[in-house]
């Protein structure tokens, strides 16, 4: 990816988070599977498209709230929420997650 472009990514991924409300639905058209990780969202769905010999996807995310962790004391059983962004993501919650990616 060219600065310009890598640019270009990184200002579309803070503009999602900034300004999109908890259940905003966001679609990207990409053929670039390294830039569309640069907006670390998960996807909700991906549709395999080829026009002409461009192999792309069309993603769908579903913006959610800030995300909460939980973190436990197993000396007293009590269990707090933790702001995932306020800790720079060094508590992170316990989710499952399939990788089907098929790019080629």
């Amino acid at each position: 990816m060219t600065e310009d472009i890598e640019e270009s990514w990184e200002g579309l991924k803070h503009f999602i988070r900034d300004k999109c409300p908890s259940g905003t639905e966001v679609y990207i058209l990409s053929g670039d599977k390294t830039a569309t990780a640069t907006l670390k969202l998960r996807r909700d769905r991906m549709i395999p498209l080829q026009t002409g010999d461009q192999n792309l996807r069309w993603i769908r995310y579903t913006i959610r709230g800030k995300r909460q962790a939980v973190k436990s004391d197993p000396k007293s059983n009590i269990s707090e929420n933790v702001n995932v962004e306020a800790t720079n993501g060094k508590s992170i919650p316990n989710v499952a997650s399939t990788t089907t990616d098929s790019w080629t």
